[in-house]
């Protein structure tokens, strides 16, 4: 049988904004290296006499550019949902949709975050599925909780599932 979308969300989270701060970091690095680095190292320095400081500026902006774009596109698209019978997962119109991950096949749930996430409580979640391989929920505040309510909702459905079979 196959999961009905249409039914009620136990929970429904979105990507957390907070998740991107390493990779803010890192551009903010990139940009300081581009836009200071003809200062310190002879070679940029070279370089934006061969090619223009306005070329170093154009990089930054498009650092940005990019990132702001990931950032907006994250938040605003990625969209996980938890039914009583199924976990959906969907990343937006870049990306092909995910079948649906029915819950009474699923057979391990796990979280994590990196140093930082831990700081700002966000996190991943994985799930694995029998005839699938692992699928990742990124950028979730509170991943624990999540993967908690996978857990409960997962045990809920087999059980439902066992009780409808013995019913027959």
């Amino acid at each position: 049988m196959a999961p009905d979308p249409a039914q009620p969300d136990i929970v429904w989270h979105g990507y957390s904004g907070w998740a991107m701060l390493p990779s803010f970091v890192v551009c903010g690095v990139l940009s300081l290296f581009l836009l200071m680095g003809g200062w310190f190292f002879d070679d940029a320095r070279s370089l934006a006499d061969q090619f223009g400081s306005l070329a170093f500026f154009a990089l930054t902006w498009a650092i940005w550019i990019v990132q702001l774009f990931r950032w907006i596109y994250r938040g605003s698209t990625y969209v996980y949902r938890l039914t009583a019978r199924a976990l959906y997962l969907d990343l937006g119109f870049l990306y092909p949709p995910e079948r649906p991950i029915e819950l009474k096949m699923v057979t391990k749930v796990e979280w994590g975050s990196n140093v930082l996430g831990r700081f700002f409580g966000v996190g991943w979640v994985a799930v694995c599925e029998n005839d699938r391989e692992v699928v990742t929920f990124t950028g979730i505040v509170r991943p624990a909780a999540f993967a908690e309510q996978i857990e409960a909702a997962v045990h809920l459905a087999r059980v439902i599932g066992l009780s409808v079979a013995i019913a027959r």
